[in-house]
C-alpha cells in the first residue's frame, strides 16, 4: 500500500502534472480576480452604506430638533395670539392725534419736564395700523426723564420711543436737554391699505 502512495505521489511519472497545475493557477487567478471584482467593491459599497447611515441618523436628529422647535414656537405664537385677543389694548383713530399729543406733553409737564419742541413727522399706514411719528424736545433732569419714560410706558401702551438722547453742560449738570423720537401706533385707516 505504501508503494502505491509512493507512485501516485511521484511527479516524474505523473504525466498530466502541467496541464494540472495550469487548472490550479487558474483556479487561483479566477478567485483572485473574485475577489477584486466582488469583494473589494462590496467592502467599499459596505463602508459607503455606513457613512451614509451616520449621516441619515444625523440629518434625522437635527429634523427632531427642528420640529421640536417648531413646535415649540407654534406653542409661543399661539399664545400672543390669545394674549394679542384678549387685550384691552385698542388703537385709536390717527385723526387724534393732536389729543395724543397734547396728552403726551401733559404727561411730559407733570413728570418735571419742560417741553420746548413738539413736532409730527408724515405718518404711514399698513393693515393693521397707522405709524404717527412725535418728536419731542426740552429740558429736564436725567432722573425725570426716566420717570416720563415709564409714565407713557403705563399711559400709552400704543406708543413706542424710536430714540432717546439726553445731553447735559458740565456747568449745568442737574439741567440736561432731551429729544425724545416716539412713535404712535393708531388705528389703521377705514380703508385698510397703506399711505
Amino acid at each position: 500500500m505504501r508503494n502505491v502512495l509512493m507512485k501516485r505521489l511521484d511527479l516524474k511519472s505523473w504525466k498530466g502534472w502541467p496541464t494540472d497545475l495550469t487548472g490550479a493557477a487558474a483556479c487561483a487567478a479566477l478567485t483572485l480576480a473574485a475577489v477584486f471584482v466582488g469583494f473589494v467593491p462590496l467592502h467599499g459599497r459596505h463602508a459607503s452604506l455606513a457613512e451614509r447611515q451616520e449621516r441619515l441618523k444625523a440629518q434625522r436628529q437635527r429634523s427632531s430638533a427642528i420640529e421640536r422647535s417648531v413646535i415649540a414656537t407654534k406653542g409661543q405664537l399661539a399664545e400672543m395670539q390669545k394674549a394679542l385677543t384678549q387685550s384691552e389694548l385698542r388703537l385709536e383713530p390717527a385723526e387724534r392725534v393732536n389729543h395724543r399729543v397734547a396728552r403726551v406733553t401733559e404727561l411730559a409737564a407733570g413728570s418735571g419736564l419742560k417741553v420746548h419742541d413738539v413736532q409730527l413727522g408724515a405718518s404711514f399706514s399698513t393693515e393693521r395700523y397707522t405709524a404717527v411719528p412725535i418728536s419731542l424736545a426740552g429740558a429736564g433732569t436725567y432722573r425725570k426723564c426716566l420717570g416720563f419714560l415709564r409714565a407713557l410706558n403705563q399711559s400709552f401702551p400704543d406708543t413706542a420711543v424710536k430714540t432717546f438722547e439726553l445731553s447735559a453742560r458740565p456747568t449745568t449738570p442737574a439741567e440736561a436737554t432731551f429729544r425724545f423720537e416716539l412713535l404712535w401706533y393708531a388705528a389703521p385707516p377705514a380703508g385698510g391699505g397703506r399711505k
